[in-house]
């Protein structure tokens, strides 16, 4: 049950990864690109993984069980857009705008 977070958001984390690649399209297409997308994408997949977990094993109070999962939900939601943002970012300026 504990990984139940994770599969819930797989579509969505797909749509977000065909944005990253997709947008912007004038960025070079080269080997060095792909390798930090691929990257970019097991990190951001890396670092759901682990606050999905954290969130999980959280001591959050005298709840109810269902709150552990929702927990785990919006801390896996939260952190995949957050790295894939920041690498969004950080491609932009290392491989600049392809030349025409």
């Amino acid at each position: 049950m504990r990984y139940l977070a994770l599969l819930l958001q797989l579509p969505l984390f797909a749509i977000f990864v065909w944005i990253y690649l997709t947008v912007p399209r004038d960025l070079a297409r080269t080997p060095a690109r792909r390798l930090f997308d691929i990257a970019a994408i097991l990190l951001a997949l890396l670092a759901s993984v682990l606050a999905m977990l954290f969130a999980y094993d959280a001591d959050i109070g005298h709840v109810g069980l269902i709150w552990k999962q929702v927990a785990a939900v919006l801390a896996a939601f939260h952190s995949f857009p957050l790295v894939l943002a920041i690498a969004w970012f950080t491609r932009g300026r290392v491989f600049g705008v392809a030349q025409k």
